[in-house]
C-alpha cells in the first residue's frame, strides 16, 4: 500500500500559493494549442520524458506543469487529469509521494537542490500509478552548477517512469543543451477577451455580478449565450448569498437551505451548477492569495473549498441527487471554515 508523505514547508508554500488553479477545461479555454499537444501525447501514450514550458509571467506555467503531473498519475484521466480524484488532489497539495515540486523563485536554484530532488526520486515508485514526476519552476533562475546537474539528470533519467517538467519565462537564459533535450511547449499570454463596457445590458452592474459573469463566460461568444440564459441572475444571487453565508456564525446547513439555495426552482440544478462555477473562480483566487473580496478565508481554506466544489460539481454532472449534493457542500464548507482561525 502506498504511503503518504508529510509535506515540507517549501511544498506547503508552493501548494498554498499556486495550485490547483488549472483544470483541463481551463487549459482548453486559455491555451487550446497546448491542450491539443498534451491531449495527443496522452491519448497516444507518447508522453515525453522532459518538457520545457515557456511563456510570460501571466501564463500560469506552474499550474500547467502541475496539470501535466496530475495527468500522469490521475485515477480517471480523459485523457488529461480529472482534477478531483484523491491522487490529483494530493498532487495539487504537494502530498504525492513520487513527485517533487521545486520552486525557489525569486532566489536562485542551487545545485544541492537539484541533487536532493534526484535523491528523493531515486527509489522505486511507491504509488499505485508507478510513475514519478519532477517539476522545476523558473528554471532560468538556476546557478550554472545547478543547470549542469539538471542537464545530467535529463540526459540520464533514473527510470523510464520519470517525467520532468521545467518552466521558464526566459527561454534564452536556459542552457541550449537543456532546451535541445526537452520538448518545448510555448504558452501564449492569457488575455481575457471580454470587457464590461462591451455589453450594454450589464455595463452598469456591480462588481460581484461582473465577477460572476466573467467566471462563466471567458469569451465574447460565451457571454452572449450567458446573457440569454434566464436562470443566470438566480445563480448570481445565490453566489452573493453564499458569500454572506461565510460571514455568519450559525450552522451552514440551516442557513444555506433556508436562505441561499432555492432547490424548488425548476432550474435549480442549472442554478447550482453555475453557482459552483462562480465559486470555483472565487476559491481559485483565494488559494492564489488574490483575495477578490473582503471575506476572511485563508489560502488553504480556499484550496480546500475549490477541491470540494469541483468534486460536487463533478458529481452533479453524473446525475447525483441535487439536495444531497448541496447539503454535503454546506456541511463540508462549514467544516473547512472552522478548521483554522484566519
Amino acid at each position: 500500500m502506498a504511503r503518504k508523505k508529510k509535506a515540507t514547508q517549501q511544498e506547503v508554500e508552493v501548494a498554498s500559493l499556486l495550485v490547483p488553479l488549472f483544470t483541463s477545461h481551463d487549459l482548453l479555454t486559455h491555451q487550446p494549442v497546448v491542450y491539443q499537444i498534451l491531449k495527443n501525447s496522452f491519448n497516444t501514450q507518447k508522453v515525453n520524458h522532459a518538457y520545457l514550458l515557456t511563456g510570460s509571467d501571466n501564463t500560469q506555467l506552474l499550474q500547467i506543469a502541475i496539470l501535466i503531473a496530475q495527468s500522469l498519475v490521475c485515477e480517471k484521466p480523459s485523457p488529461l487529469a480529472c482534477g478531483v480524484c484523491d491522487t490529483c488532489v494530493r498532487v495539487s497539495k504537494s502530498l504525492y509521494t513520487d513527485g517533487v515540486i521545486l520552486n525557489s523563485y525569486p532566489a536562485s536554484i542551487k545545485k544541492d537542490e537539484i541533487l536532493q530532488m534526484q535523491n528523493d526520486l531515486a527509489n522505486t515508485a511507491l504509488e499505485m500509478a508507478a510513475k514519478k514526476f519532477a517539476i522545476i519552476h523558473h528554471i532560468e533562475h538556476s546557478s550554472l552548477e545547478a543547470s549542469n546537474a539538471l542537464l545530467k539528470f535529463i540526459e540520464e533519467p533514473q527510470s523510464s517512469s520519470l517525467t520532468i517538467v521545467l518552466t521558464t519565462t526566459d527561454e534564452n537564459s536556459v542552457l541550449p543543451t537543456i532546451r535541445s533535450r526537452t520538448q518545448m511547449i510555448r504558452c501564449l499570454p492569457s488575455v481575457h477577451q471580454i470587457q464590461r463596457e462591451d455589453f450594454e445590458s450589464i455595463k452598469d452592474i456591480d462588481d460581484l455580478s461582473w465577477f460572476a459573469y466573467e467566471a462563466c463566460a471567458p469569451t465574447t461568444l460565451d457571454m452572449q449565450r450567458l446573457l440569454e440564459k434566464e436562470s443566470f441572475p438566480a445563480s448570481i444571487e445565490t453566489f452573493k448569498k453564499t458569500l454572506e453565508l461565510f460571514k455568519m456564525t450559525q450552522p451552514f446547513m440551516v442557513s444555506g437551505q433556508k436562505q441561499v439555495f432555492n432547490l424548488k426552482d425548476p432550474n435549480a440544478r442549472m442554478i447550482v451548477m453555475d453557482t459552483f462555477t462562480i465559486m470555483n473562480r472565487f476559491f481559485k483566487e483565494v488559494a492564489a492569495q488574490e483575495q477578490p473580496f473582503p471575506i476572511k478565508i485563508s489560502p488553504s481554506q480556499g484550496l480546500n473549498g475549490l477541491v470540494l466544489t469541483q468534486q460536487c460539481q463533478q458529481n452533479l454532472t453524473h446525475n447525483a441527487n441535487l439536495t444531497l449534493c448541496v447539503d454535503h457542500w454546506l456541511i463540508e464548507m462549514e467544516r473547512i471554515l472552522k478548521e483554522e482561525s484566519v
